[in-house]
């Protein structure tokens, strides 16, 4: 075999017979990187850092030449990020409101109905309602027709202001505090409640103690910036 010169532009054996430049070669192994960049750039598998159910997966591809379209990387929900619905609406509430509805749902001064005052059962209960709140979702509203009008179904979010109010009374008053509707049961069409603005809390004893309890209930409203009224049950509403 023919001995291979170092110089750059004298020429090497390429094969039996065949003798070619050094330079030629050089040519020929660029080309040869360039075909196989370009062969990567049109290549589409997964990113190297990828999520499939929640769980961080690594690629076996070479992602230092890929160049993924934004359609092609996928991205995992974090905990931490609020759930939405495709319309971009929210399923969950603030921190805050979930804080505080924990701390209602375990204080044992306050009673939280387990159905509507109405006899009706369908989850939309103060004790749903706060259930619910303290696992951080919306609550359910009503559906069912009564004499005031028709409930309107569907869901929303428990007012943080309503339910300081309702845990102010569990922890500071001396009468008994039951709840028996928050976004639940059926009311006048443009009810607070179905906003989770207001509360409808229970009366109880004698007359003079039904009106001792319903005048503290209705101050302890007012102080927070609400309206309210009396009568059966002290209704508050704080917007």
């Amino acid at each position: 075999m023919d001995a291979i010169n170092t110089r750059a532009d004298c020429a090497v054996a390429d094969g039996p017979g065949d003798v070619v430049s050094i330079q030629e070669i050089v040519l020929r192994n660029r080309h040869s990187l360039e075909s196989i960049e370009e062969t990567r750039g049109n290549t589409a598998t997964h990113p190297p850092n990828y999520f499939i159910n929640g769980q961080q997966r690594q690629s076996t591809a070479n992602s230092a030449n890929l160049n993924y379209p934004p359609t092609l990387r996928l991205r995992s929900l974090q905990p931490d990020q609020p759930r939405t619905l495709p319309n971009g609406a929210s399923t969950s509430c603030s921190a805050a409101v979930k804080s505080v509805a924990c701390r209602i749902k375990y204080l044992s001064k306050i009673s939280l109905l387990k159905r509507n005052p109405s006899g009706v059962i369908d989850g939309a209960d103060p004790y749903s309602n706060i259930r619910d709140a303290c696992a951080g979702r919306k609550v359910k509203r009503s559906s069912y027709t009564c004499s005031q009008g028709k409930a309107p179904g569907g869901t929303t979010c428990l007012d943080l202001k309503v339910l300081q109010y309702i845990y102010y009374l569990g922890t500071t008053s001396r009468y008994r505090v039951q709840v028996n509707a928050i976004a639940g049961a059926c009311h006048s069409r443009r009810s607070k409640h179905y906003a989770g603005k207001a509360v409808d809390l229970q009366l109880f004893g004698s007359k003079a103690t039904r009106r001792a309890q319903e005048k503290a209930f209705r101050a302890a409203c007012s102080k927070r910036g609400g309206w309210s009224h009396g009568g059966t049950h002290v209704h508050c509403q704080i917007v």
